[in-house]
């Protein structure tokens, strides 16, 4: 995994391209750094994942520029999830690689065709700004910090049987086995769409999660695209105050019984505990409550 300096030293090199042509703009889409114009994306900016291991950029392009880029020179182009079906053009920017051309002139030139692509005529004509720079803020955290709770993660959830665990890049999933084929039971998120946030993710009931976020929401969050599927997210970097590993290793054991759950008999256990849980945090949450008023 890149460093944050390196994403860093990344970024500024694809900023001080990107951010000189007319109108010009960034911000953050998906959790990435996106270069628009008025809202239409040229490129976009990728600290690495979906199999890749450092920072590229992804570019609009066409697909002949496509594929004649990547067949030519596939250690430095290759073809980006999701977009490289509409022709864009993803760069490799791993600083052993060397600049993109001279100077990042060949860069410079990619860049310049996707901003042409959508820019509107009313600023087509315009002149290149002399300066590029930008106040935008590449969302980062801290990367012993997460390689910490990812292995104390990683150890709590690996204790149960038949469980699998698979790292992508700053994420990871693990899974257990089920007949033939294999159900999530924890995630560890690190800036999960650049939210800045380490976190476990675990299953949880749809009423305590509602009740736990509401009394501490500093701990406990509803992680984007997952809390509506009863995924609760526990901050492992707060702000304030101290991870309370117990009850972490305490609701991994939950979910890996909610999620393991087959008999009638096993179900009715779990839901009993959950049925309690609930109680008990909703008092909480009352006398929280009361305390205010």
């Amino acid at each position: 995994m890149p460093t944050n300096a390196t994403v860093e030293a990344a970024f500024e090199r694809v900023s001080a391209i990107c951010l000189r042509f007319a109108g010009a703009d960034v911000k953050l889409s998906h959790g990435a750094p996106a270069f628009n114009v008025k809202g239409k994306g040229f490129a976009t900016f990728s600290r690495g994942g979906y199999g890749e291991p450092g920072p590229a950029l992804w570019i609009k392009s066409t697909h002949d520029d496509q594929r004649r880029l990547v067949e030519q020179d596939p250690v430095r182009y290759f073809v980006p999830p999701y977009v490289g079906v509409g022709g864009w053009v993803a760069v490799r920017l791993d600083p052993a690689l060397g600049p993109v051309g001279p100077n990042d002139v060949d860069l410079a030139i990619l860049v310049e065709n996707g901003w042409s692509a959508i820019v509107p005529k009313s600023l087509a004509g315009g002149a290149p700004r002399v300066t590029a720079k930008t106040a935008f803020k590449l969302p980062l955290t801290d990367q012993a910090a997460a390689s910490e709770a990812l292995g104390r993660i990683r150890a709590l959830a690996r204790i149960y049987p038949d469980v699998v665990d698979e790292t992508e890049t700053r994420h990871a999933t693990f899974r257990v086995k089920r007949g033939g084929s294999a159900v999530a039971f924890v995630y560890f998120l690190d800036n999960h769409h650049g939210d800045e946030i380490i976190a476990v993710c675990v299953r949880t009931p749809r009423e305590e999660m509602d009740a736990l976020i509401e009394a501490q929401p500093k701990r406990f969050y509803s992680p984007q695209y997952m809390g509506h599927q009863g995924w609760l997210g526990i901050r492992l970097n707060p702000a304030k105050g101290k991870v309370d590993w117990k009850d972490i290793a305490a609701r991994i054991a939950r979910s890996y019984a909610i999620v393991t759950a087959k008999k009638s008999s096993a179900k009715k256990t779990v839901k009993s505990t959950v049925k309690k849980s609930v109680t008990k945090t909703a008092k909480k949450v009352a006398r929280k409550k009361a305390a205010r008023a």
